[in-house]
């Protein structure tokens, strides 16, 4: 047999006995390596396909239908912008507070109009109180 199992036992020690030490080393290094990222792969794939917690026991016919389209205002009830009660339980006084309160902040912030540069198409950044260049 030209290539049997023999011969290609009988080439690879020797290659093995020509072959120096520290590619044998890298070799061998290189295998641990190898086994190391797979077994860190497979782990992280066991981790990641488990069933959360939160999931166990549910069935996709426990997930509701709704769409973006139940978020538009012809869904939502008309005393709200939320579709759902996160904020049904919060009373009249409570906004009531919570308007008196922006008004204080707005009190404090200065909103006068500065004239801010802007972009003409036709010449460089100008203000409109600058006098034309030409």
């Amino acid at each position: 047999m030209i290539n049997g199992r023999e011969k290609c036992q009988g080439e690879a020690t020797e290659v093995l006995k020509i072959c120096p030490a520290w590619a044998l080393d890298l070799k061998r290094n290189m295998k641990r390596k190898n086994q190391h990222i797979s077994l860190i792969d497979s782990a992280q794939y066991r981790r990641v396909m488990q069933t959360s917690d939160y999931n166990k026991g549910r069935t996709p016919a426990d997930i509701s239908n709704k769409t973006y389209v139940h978020g538009t205002r012809k869904y939502l009830r008309p005393d709200t912008m939320w579709c759902d009660d996160r904020y049904a339980d919060i009373s009249q006084a409570e906004i009531n507070e919570a308007r008196a309160r922006m008004a204080a902040r707005q009190g404090k912030v200065d909103m006068t109009l500065k004239p801010e540069p802007h972009y003409d198409w036709q010449h460089a950044y100008t203000r409109s109180t600058d006098d034309p260049i030409y």
